[in-house]
């Protein structure tokens, strides 16, 4: 039987929520990890300007078959709506007061290069478009991050550790963004800058979890891009509860159910190590776009 939910899920929901979640991650990362030593065909599917939206296997669709057969169940005991990466828009996190928001194999273009760096990613988000709760699986590692729980492997360095999506590298600002980050390591005595630019949106999330200081993040620019909803909406809950500062470029909340479009590149995203490392990157894009 179906709750009528027009309320606040409460603790003892979002645990059993919880555990659904990571049951379903689990079981998507164990076929991942199985078929990563396997043939598969490499497709092509509609999406933002790079490469890395773009491409698409089969195992991205089994795992989702998989997770959406695990979290069935919820979807109609806590009438809840589904946004999965593979499937249409059905509208349906308008509609309820939460929704699964799934990413079934984010990072597919280094799982098709047989490089870490790819994860399942799933979060439940409210309808006005923040996170409650995020699962991610690294098949590679075989590690389950959730948000009932910190992040463990915290290593402080003295090196900045930038993580970024490999398409950023050719954007017009990042010689400059470079630059800015060589000077800010200066300013604090850091002995270097790291890039880290082959991995997928959500391995780069959590690499800001485990690594301080260090940075994710992601310019807005006109055309679609910027990642969507389901390569956020789970980190953005893990990394608040293990002390990331997480927000939109300009400093603001990370909007994840925006009317208009699945992606997030009106808003750009910013995930860093602490709050100076932060407030310098907002101050840093506000230089560069001149605003």
């Amino acid at each position: 039987m179906a709750y009528n939910y027009s309320m606040v899920l409460n603790q003892n929901d979002i645990e059993e929520l919880i555990q659904l979640a990571e049951s379903a991650a689990l079981k998507a990362g164990l076929m991942i990890r199985q078929s990563s030593n396997e043939k598969f065909h490499i497709l092509k599917k509609q999406g933002g300007s790079s490469l890395a939206s773009q491409v698409l296997t089969e195992v991205d669709l089994k795992s989702q078959e998989i997770i959406r057969y695990a979290l069935s169940a919820s979807l109609e005991k806590y009438d809840l709506g589904w946004l999965g990466e593979e499937s249409d828009d059905d509208n349906s996190r308008f509609e309820k007061d939460y929704f699964w928001c799934v990413d079934p194999l984010d990072g597919t273009l280094p799982f098709t290069e047989g490089y870490p760096g790819y994860a399942v990613s799933i979060a439940l988000v409210a309808k006005n478009g923040t996170s409650r709760l995020g699962v991610v699986y690294d098949p590679v590692r075989e590690e389950l991050y959730s948000s009932n729980s910190k992040v463990k492997g915290l290593s402080e360095t003295n090196t900045l550790n930038f993580f970024c999506d490999r398409s950023f590298i050719e954007h017009p600002f990042f010689k400059k963004t470079l630059n800015k980050l060589e000077s800010y390591c200066k300013q604090k005595g850091y002995s270097n800058l790291e890039v880290h630019p082959k991995a997928g949106a959500v391995i780069n999330a959590i690499g800001v979890m485990q690594n301080s200081p260090s940075c994710y993040f992601k310019f807005p620019k006109e055309n679609q891009g910027g990642g969507s909803i389901w390569d956020y909406a789970a980190t953005a809950s893990i990394g608040i509860n293990s002390g990331v500062c997480i927000s939109s470029i300009n400093g603001q909340a990370l909007h994840l159910n925006a009317n208009d479009s699945t992606y997030m590149n009106k808003q750009g995203i910013l995930y860093a190590s602490d709050k100076e490392l932060a407030n310098y990157i907002i101050q840093m894009y506000q230089q560069l776009s001149g605003q």
